[in-house]
């Protein structure tokens, strides 16, 4: 059952629950003016408008109370449906660049990324870090991240990060440095991603 079926059911069973205590109230009321009509017509008509007005205040009372709690609750539900939608959503993102990192794709992504590194560094001396798994990966980059970059001399560290689709650059005394990961990338992104489903969530509930 998705979010919007979820909702109506709620909405659906608070109201069928209010509509079956307006009923039970008006058959209440009916009969007790019955017994009363048997025996005093005209005192039993003043005392049934009276019992039905009662009944009827009583009755859009509970309807107010119930509308009200039914909002509350779907307002609920829609929150607990934003944070679990997310959560998939962000799960669904890292597992697809998880994918992607043992893919024809990633030495062009890759490279991309180290360039992006060197660029924000922006410094005239790099030292590039990555993890033991891309390390002939970057050699292989760095031939062609070389020829984009004009004033950038870049050396490769023999040192293995513990780092995963991405790397650090740093300036050549460690003052200065940049982690650029696609994971880093993910929750940078995580709340233009939040804002996008809850646009799209929002749609959906207001033509359902």
């Amino acid at each position: 059952m998705n979010i919007q079926e979820k909702i109506r059911a709620i909405v659906k069973h608070i109201q069928d629950k209010t509509d079956e205590k307006i009923e039970k109230i008006y058959l209440d009321a009916q009969d007790r003016s019955e017994e009363i009509k048997d025996n005093y017509i005209d005192k039993a008509e003043r005392r049934f408008n009276g019992i039905v007005l009662t009944a009827k205040n009583e009755a859009d009372r509970n309807l107010r109370k119930q509308t009200a709690r039914s909002e509350l609750e779907a307002g609920k539900m829609i929150m607990d449906a934003r944070v679990d939608i997310l959560k998939s959503a962000m799960a669904d993102i890292k597992e697809r660049a998880e994918k992607m990192i043992s893919s024809n794709r990633y030495p062009v992504i890759f490279e991309q990324i180290v360039l992006e590194a060197l660029k924000t560094l922006d410094e005239k001396n790099a030292v590039l870090k990555t993890s033991r798994e891309d390390r002939e990966l970057i050699k292989t980059v760095l031939k062609n991240v070389n020829k984009k970059l004009n004033n950038t001399a870049v050396i490769l560290s023999d040192e293995n990060i513990d780092i995963k689709g991405g790397l650090i650059a740093e300036s050549e005394d460690g003052r200065f440095k940049v982690m650029n990961t696609i994971a880093r990338k993910i929750e940078e992104n995580r709340e233009k991603i939040a804002v996008e489903l809850f646009d799209r969530l929002d749609k959906i509930i207001k033509t359902s």
